[in-house]
């Protein structure tokens, strides 16, 4: 019978610190009305390249920040890697024929390899913010992005994106 209280007593302690906790609230995400890349910037690009960017609009205006943040280091990571293809860089940033990490060839990109970098492009780039979210985002299993965090870094994305877009067309 005392076990039968004591078990009660810490069922109810549990309860309570589960009721007052926010963690049975699911927030529904805030939406947004915008497109943060716009796709028309992406006409003369790869057709991968287009889908991505309808990705990334298509998850900010349904509210998956999380998703959003993600496909955004995914394209700048790609884009980046097109800028040196197509300038005949590329060994630049691989090491034994494999490519480098995304901060690495940031960093690579920061040297201005390609003699015409942009000051907004420089200042995007040197935002760790950036990338830092869409790292985060994706190996982070806590983290869960807000609408806030993409408004925080979509004008420099943009900016980087357009930038890394003539860079590899």
């Amino acid at each position: 019978m005392k076990t039968y209280k004591i078990a009660k007593k810490i069922a109810s302690a549990i309860q309570q610190d589960v009721i007052t906790e926010d963690l049975i609230c699911i927030e529904e995400p805030e939406r947004a009305r915008s497109q943060i890349i716009p796709e028309n910037l992406a006409k003369t690009s790869q057709q991968y390249v287009q889908k991505i960017i309808r990705e990334i609009n298509g998850t900010y205006e349904k509210g998956y920040f999380t998703a959003c943040a993600v496909m955004i280091r995914r394209l700048l990571e790609t884009l980046m890697i097109e800028a040196f293809e197509k300038k005949g860089l590329a060994s630049l940033i691989k090491d034994n024929n494999e490519y480098k990490t995304a901060e690495k060839i940031r960093n690579k990109l920061l040297e201005n390899p390609f003699g015409n970098i942009s000051r907004n492009a420089k200042r995007a780039l040197q935002n760790k913010d950036l990338f830092e979210l869409g790292n985060k985002c994706a190996h982070d299993r806590f983290f869960i992005a807000r609408k806030s965090d993409i408004d925080g870094i979509k004008g420099e994305a943009r900016n980087l994106i357009e930038y890394l877009i003539y860079q590899s067309i």
